[in-house]
């Protein structure tokens, strides 16, 4: 609206261009390789190609870079500035997939979630999470951004701090044939959350929770 009107200076002009391309190639990152967006937040599980097909019309220069708007799906990465990594094996879209969310608070919209993971393959979810179903005034809406909606640890009767914490020391290695991720937080009072997870392409992850409060301490694989 502001370009057709002539609101933008060239030096805005060019911000918000380089604004729109990092948001959309973001989308492209983290997509399924079937093309669905998932359950960030408040979102819901769509279709992509809507998304897609607008940066290509505003940005033509994005659809001649290889790959998805410059995105090579068939990778592993990890978008440290945004809190996410995503785990991939090839971008067929029956391709296996991982998002896995360490990131700080991002606004209301943002769930008590953190360490949280989803899982695709064969196109379908294996593992989700809850976003959001209908308005603000759902009567359940709570629970959608409740810790026991996502993949992550909780703790009986005790809520997480979310808009202080995120992950921390983050440990991340991707090679052809395995991917490594490794946080730790202590969104919880007094109590340690630290998971690690290893993906042996393309056939298998490996997860692995140790819990630590005083001198208490919990591990799980799974």
């Amino acid at each position: 609206t502001a370009l057709r009107h002539g609101l933008l200076s060239r030096g805005q002009r060019s911000f918000w261009a380089r604004f729109l391309k990092r948001a959309y190639q973001w989308y492209a990152a983290s997509t399924t390789p079937s093309g669905k967006m998932l359950n960030y937040g408040d979102g819901s599980i769509e279709d992509a190609r809507g998304v897609f097909a607008a940066a290509g019309a505003l940005f033509p220069e994005l659809k001649k870079k290889p790959g998805l708007l410059g995105v090579d799906r068939s990778k592993s990465n990890i978008l440290r500035p945004s809190g996410y990594a995503f785990m991939r094996s090839g971008d067929h879209s029956d391709a296996p997939f991982m998002s896995i969310n360490f990131g700080g608070w991002g606004g209301w919209h943002t769930h008590a979630d953190l360490l949280d993971f989803t899982l695709w393959a064969y196109g379908r979810p294996l593992i989700e999470e809850v976003g959001r179903f209908g308005s603000y005034d759902n009567p359940i809406g709570g629970l959608f951004t409740d810790e026991q909606s996502h993949n992550q640890i909780t703790l009986a009767f005790q809520h997480m701090s979310r808009k202080n914490h995120q992950g921390h020391d983050v440990l991340w290695h991707s090679d052809p044939t395995s991917d490594f991720f490794s946080a730790w937080h202590e969104a919880y009072n007094g109590v340690r959350i630290h998971r690690q997870i290893v993906f042996v392409k393309p056939v298998y992850w490996v997860i692995y929770d140790v819990v630590t409060s005083g001198e208490y301490i919990f591990k799980a694989v799974s």
